[in-house]
């Protein structure tokens, strides 16, 4: 077998990269929470989200719709680097956004 030079190599086609498989979000749950709890152990985080449907509602209040999603920790991480990239764009766009909701809420009489 003869070796080619270095230079004279036949040049490598350029792949495009390789796109994942094709998601089908028409089976997808749909819900909207306002509520999400976080529970961990040494392996994996847990986050329940729920429908809180009354506001202020204490632990003995039950939670509508109630979904639970387990990750590992690396996941986790992709997802709060993700998260954080979104509310990025969100706030460079519309402003910042307010947690606290005594700065957010007008009252209709001021």
């Amino acid at each position: 077998m003869t070796k080619l030079p270095q230079d004279s190599a036949p040049a490598a086609k350029e792949q495009p990269p390789a796109a994942g498989p094709r998601e089908d979000l028409s089976k997808a749950q749909v819900m909207y929470v306002n509520f999400c709890r976080v529970t961990d152990t040494p392996e994996e985080i847990i986050l329940d989200f729920a429908l809180q449907t009354e506001p202020g509602g204490g632990p003995d209040h039950a939670l509508a719709a109630p979904q639970r999603i387990t990750l590992s920790h690396y996941t986790a991480m992709r997802l709060i680097h993700a998260l954080k990239q979104t509310v990025e764009y969100h706030e460079a766009a519309f402003g910042p956004v307010e947690t606290a909701i005594e700065k957010r809420f007008v009252h209709p009489s001021m």
